[in-house]
């Protein structure tokens, strides 16, 4: 009985799966914008043939949740494969390739905010 309450002590509970990188849901959110001028997508997926969820248009923000890197996407004449995941007002989530967005490569979220 004791070998195996150490056992389950050392292992801990069972616990349900770990969801993908993509899945996690990240407590802290950072604001994005649009390039000026610009109307940018918002998918419902990290490729560029992921369906439309919505539209994002400058100067209008959107709150943030993480970044990572996906599938290449041009977009406004820019390349890149970093996109970030957004928080939509009704509760899902959407994505937005970081070309579209003003900042850095990673649209000035840190470093650890990784998805």
């Amino acid at each position: 009985m004791v070998a195996a309450l150490l056992a389950f002590v050392a292992v801990g509970p069972l616990a349900a799966p770990v969801p993908a990188s993509a899945e996690v849901e990240h407590a802290a959110t950072y604001t994005v914008v649009p390039r000026v001028g610009m109307t940018v997508p918002i998918l419902d997926g990290t490729s560029p043939r992921s369906p439309r969820r919505d539209h994002l248009v400058w100067p209008d923000t959107a709150q943030a949740e993480c970044w990572g890197r996906y599938q290449s996407i041009t977009f406004g004449g820019y390349t890149g494969n970093v996109w970030v995941r957004i928080r939509l007002d009704y509760g899902s989530i959407g994505w937005i390739p970081v070309v579209a967005l003003q900042g850095d490569y990673k649209a000035d979220l840190p470093a650890s905010a990784r998805c």
